[in-house]
């Protein structure tokens, strides 16, 4: 499956280079919600690629409110889709960052 390629090839003719100009495209939220919903670590990589070491774009990423409602985020998202390779690889990746974990997985019942 090549839908990260498409996905990066995507974000550089958008000239997507900060979290901002991530935020601003339209239909985002839809397209992030579905990567973590069906597990999509690839295209969740490239995207996070984007941030490189920025550690405070990164935790604000990893913190967005995917479901206006409830506010849950994409880590929570992919844990009650089943996608516990995404959980997993957060949790690997970013094991040493206690904030982005805390944030990453902050959960609202609505």
């Amino acid at each position: 499956n090549n839908d990260h390629k498409g996905i990066l090839d995507f974000l550089i003719k958008a000239k997507v280079k900060t979290l901002r100009d991530l935020c601003e495209l339209d239909g985002v939220t839809g397209c992030l919600f579905k990567i973590y919903q069906y597990g999509h670590i690839k295209s969740l990589r490239t995207i996070l690629s984007l941030f490189a070491d920025d550690m405070v774009q990164i935790r604000h990423f990893l913190a967005m409110e995917l479901t206006a409602r409830t506010k849950r985020t994409g880590l929570v998202i992919a844990a009650m889709s089943g996608q516990i390779s995404v959980v997993d690889f957060v949790l690997k990746v970013y094991r040493n960052d206690k904030e982005i974990l805390l944030q990453a997985s902050r959960f609202d019942c609505g």
